[in-house]
């Protein structure tokens, strides 16, 4: 955790990846506690998991609309970069999101996300595959991978993160 608290402090990027009820988001929660208190955060989500304790945190939720235009990640994350945050976080990338998310690391904000992948080869697949299509030139601004794991030990399900 100490190596995760000096990684955020100095802005570098994460992605936690594991597979469905791993605990991506309850481990992500976790590291964004290492942001500063006085940082410019910004989440992106479909669904509100992600909780912060800054006073300068800006939380925004996708919106389907009827009748309405509807209001994708991928909207959000265009308009967050334009508020210059020190930190980005999009609670899950499945989407065109993707690219802009590697983008804004690329640009020099720190941005952290969750990723439905079984390891880290499994991750750059996905990234380099449709939907997503993220050039592989790009994923070497992503700084760190943690693999999130959940195990079945004497009938209890035990989340450990990997890497």
């Amino acid at each position: 955790m100490a190596y995760l608290w000096l990684a955020i402090e100095h802005k570098l990027s994460a992605i936690v990846v594991g597979e469905t009820a791993s605990g991506k988001t309850t481990t992500l929660n976790a590291i964004l506690m290492f942001v500063p208190p006085d940082a410019k955060v910004v989440s992106i989500e479909d669904t509100r998991e992600i909780k912060l304790y800054h006073d300068n945190w800006l939380a925004q939720v996708t919106r389907t609309g009827i009748g309405e235009q509807e209001i994708d990640m991928y909207d959000l994350l265009r308009a967050a970069l334009r508020q210059r945050p020190d930190y980005i976080v999009v609670g899950e990338v499945r989407g065109r999101e993707a690219q802009t998310l590697f983008q804004a690391m690329s640009t020099g904000h720190a941005s952290y996300s969750t990723f439905h992948a079984g390891d880290i080869n499994q991750m750059v697949y996905r990234f380099e595959s449709e939907p997503l299509n993220v050039p592989r030139s790009m994923l070497q601004f992503l700084d760190i991978v943690l693999v999130q794991n959940m195990y079945l030990m004497s009938g209890r399900r035990i989340r450990r993160t990997k890497r």
